[in-house]
C-alpha cells in the first residue's frame, strides 16, 4: 500500500477527525516542508512579526490575555512606540481621525460629546460607539446620541459586532 492510500485508509477508518490542511499536510510532506521554509525566509528579518504571529495563532492565546492582560498590553504598547512602525501607526490613526470626522454630522453638539469624553476618561472607562463607526452592516454617527461610556473590558468584548436592537 502506498504511503497516500494508507493515509487515506487511516483517516477514513482509523484515526481522529483532523482538518484538511492537516490532511493535505501529511499527503504532501515535501511540499509542506517547502512552503514552510519560504514563509521563514521572507520574515526571518522581524522577529517581532514572528513573534506577534507566533502569540496570535497560539490556542493559548486568548486565555493568557486573560490571566495576564498586562503583559499582551505592554506587547501592543511596544509595538505602537517602536520606530519601525511610525507610519503604519500614522496610516492607522490617520484613517481614524478621518473616519470619525466624516461620521460627525453638522447637527452634533461637540459641547456634550467633549463632556462624554471627559467623564469617561475621569473614570478610567471607554467611550463606546453604540452602532459602530466602521461595520459589514451599518455604519454609525459620532455624536451624542450614539456614544456611551463602557467600562474597558466590556467594550474591548464588544468590538463592532453589536448594538442594542441589532436583530
Amino acid at each position: 500500500m502506498t504511503y497516500d492510500a494508507k493515509l487515506m485508509f487511516e483517516l477514513a477508518f482509523v484515526g481522529p477527525k483532523i482538518s484538511r490542511s492537516t490532511w493535505w499536510k501529511r499527503c504532501n510532506p515535501e511540499r509542506s516542508r517547502e512552503l514552510n521554509r519560504l514563509s521563514k525566509a521572507r520574515h526571518k528579518d522581524d522577529p517581532e512579526w514572528v513573534a506577534r504571529q507566533r502569540m496570535l495563532n497560539n490556542k493559548s492565546y486568548h486565555k493568557r490575555k486573560a490571566e495576564d492582560p498586562d503583559r499582551v498590553r505592554a506587547m501592543l504598547r511596544r509595538w505602537w512606540v517602536d520606530p519601525k512602525n511610525k507610519g503604519k501607526v500614522a496610516a492607522l490613526s490617520m484613517e481614524r481621525y478621518v473616519r470619525k470626522l466624516q461620521a460627525t454630522p453638522p447637527w452634533a453638539n461637540r459641547g456634550v460629546i467633549q463632556a462624554i469624553y471627559e467623564d469617561a476618561a475621569g473614570k478610567g472607562w471607554h467611550v463606546d460607539h453604540i452602532v459602530p463607526l466602521k461595520s459589514k452592516l451599518v455604519c454609525g454617527l459620532h455624536c451624542e446620541a450614539n456614544l456611551r461610556p463602557l467600562p474597558p473590558a466590556e467594550n474591548i468584548s464588544k468590538g463592532n459586532r453589536w448594538w442594542p436592537d441589532m436583530w
